[in-house]
């Protein structure tokens, strides 16, 4: 099939055809480089200090300095950073924002081409033999016309091939373009608000994970302190058996009470390992990363008591549970 066309109705037709197709541009997944930023990440970044700064308002300032340890109060906006599921729910919250950005438009012109090709074109004009016919009616002289071939005109297509092309386009006049905007956007706003939400229920699970690991921690020291107690009295202990002046069943019962707590000291130490590798899970952080941890059995709301603005704003006319609610009406 062999269709020509002229250069003007060939440039019109490739900028419609251009302009209405869309495309995107395809990014692959590499989780090799992820791998290599998630074994080397630091959390003394400036995105990291910028959000802490966000994080804690104007009214209640804190400096963010990780050179003495993480605090739990610190640890917050690195998890607000780095925690993966958190950073794939914003990820997936640019579905609904790229949609709402793109929607109120008018719909797109239809370009349309249609190639028809007739298949019966009828019979082909031909010759006949014309045997001659009479002019006149006298019968003294009666003339006829020269016998010959004449051409007689029939039905029949000459072009079997038929192009055609259209535009068609669309006015939307009811007001149905600024409904469905408004829709998108609320769609978005519903998605960010529960990504708001997401951050409020980390920092709740980080705030009892660290509280639980400093009870281990605790718990941890204060074994180690009393084996050293236990220790110095098996010593003694065992010097006063030697002299006599203590039975030698009375300074075995030590030595039994100082292996008892050897064991339980090897439990808690694997307790308190499986917390910190969950509080490091939590801030998007390897389990071999080399960062201090600093213990703390108080929650970091407890701090911003004096903060008014904090409690009034933050919590009551802006809980995210309640806006989302909201969003959820609109």
């Amino acid at each position: 099939m062999i269709i020509s066309w002229k250069p003007a109705a060939l440039a019109t037709a490739g900028i419609l055809i251009s302009s209405g197709c869309a495309t995107y541009e395809r990014r692959p997944l590499n989780l090799e480089s992820y791998a290599e930023s998630y074994l080397s990440r630091e959390v003394n970044t400036t995105t990291v200090r910028e959000y802490a700064t966000r994080l804690q308002g104007e009214d209640c300032p804190t400096a963010f300095d990780t050179s003495d340890g993480l605090s739990l109060g610190e640890a917050e906006a690195v998890a607000l950073v780095f925690n993966p599921a958190l950073r794939t729910r914003r990820a997936q919250a640019n579905v609904p924002l790229v949609t709402a950005r793109e929607s109120g438009w008018w719909p797109d012109p239809n370009f349309q081409a249609e190639v028809l090709r007739i298949v019966n074109r009828g019979d082909e004009s031909g010759f006949d033999f014309d045997g001659g016919s009479i002019d006149g009616l006298g019968l003294n002289g009666l003339e006829t016309t020269t016998p010959r071939f004449r051409k007689q005109n029939k039905e029949y297509v000459d072009e079997p091939w038929i192009a055609g092309v259209g535009l068609s386009l669309t006015i939307p006049l009811s007001g149905r373009m600024a409904l469905q905007q408004n829709l998108a956007w609320a769609e978005y706003n519903n998605a960010y608000r529960q990504i708001v939400i997401a951050e409020w229920e980390l920092l709740d699970e980080l705030t009892r994970t660290w509280i639980e690991w400093s009870e281990v921690d605790e718990r941890l020291v204060l074994t180690y302190n009393h084996i050293e107690e236990v220790e110095h009295a098996a010593g003694i202990a065992n010097k006063l058996a030697t002299a006599g002046e203590l039975r030698p069943i009375e300074a075995r019962t030590i030595r039994f009470e100082l292996e008892r707590h050897r064991v339980a000291l090897h439990s808690i130490e694997s307790e308190a390992k499986k917390k910190r590798i969950r509080v490091l899970s939590l801030l998007g952080l390897s389990p071999d990363a080399k960062i201090e941890l600093i213990p703390s059995m108080d929650s970091p709301l407890e701090s911003l008591e004096s903060c008014e603005a904090y409690w009034r704003d933050g919590l009551m006319r802006n809980h995210p549970r309640v806006r989302y609610a909201r969003s959820l009406y609109e």
